[in-house]
């Protein structure tokens, strides 16, 4: 997680600040649940706000699909953890994993650590952010939400867009696709569909 950034926000007293308050909490949630699911008693609440987020936005469909998957799932913590094993870190049955990380689909040579972690760190840095941990790369997708969503807190919709056209946007549409390509799993395709509506440019 990123240093000064908290999950939970006060409701501030404008419209706008209630609208940036509400969208920094969505960024804190699609960040947590691009996380590894380790934190077993979370796992259901994070999943249940997801649902309530679907269900918010009017996406009847993609509604459907999570409640059909949580009717027939035997064990939620341990089902995502292998899910997102196979999918990001480990593929055991599959050809190959999709690394969250920015620099492998964005940089030409696709490793780990490539030339976009450290330019996304310096970003991080130029806005008063450091990481709080050095557990994974600053180019992790779960690590970018959570930026956004402490600028979008703070109100910096400047540097927000600005890391939005720079950093992100670039290479998360070559990650949705091979997810999907990768994946049938309800709570990771739904992730990446909020993802992908809550950061375009018209957000």
């Amino acid at each position: 997680m990123l240093q000064a950034n908290s999950a939970v926000y006060t409701s501030p007293g404008t419209d706008a600040q209630k609208e940036a308050a509400k969208l920094a909490d969505i960024y804190t949630l699609l960040a947590q649940l691009m996380r590894y699911p380790e934190d077993t008693a979370n796992v259901a609440l994070l999943v249940q706000a997801q649902l309530e987020l679907v269900l918010a936005l009017g996406w009847h469909e993609e509604a459907e699909m999570l409640r059909c998957w949580h009717a027939q799932c035997q064990g939620l913590p341990g089902d995502l953890r292998i899910e997102y094993t196979q999918l990001f870190i480990t593929a055991a049955t599959r050809c190959s994993t999709v690394p969250p990380y920015a620099s492998v689909h964005a940089d030409s040579e696709a490793l780990l650590q490539g030339r976009t972690t450290e330019r996304i760190h310096d970003f991080y840095r130029s806005c008063g952010y450091e990481l709080a941990s050095v557990a994974e790369p600053a180019d992790h997708i779960w690590l970018q939400l959570d930026f956004l969503a402490a600028l979008v807190h703070e109100g910096r919709h400047t540097e927000g867009e600005q890391f939005l056209a720079s950093f992100f946007r670039p290479w998360f549409a070559t990650f949705k696709e091979k997810c999907f390509q990768a994946t049938a799993h309800p709570v990771y395709r739904v992730t990446l569909t909020l993802i992908d509506f809550f950061t375009k440019e018209e957000q």
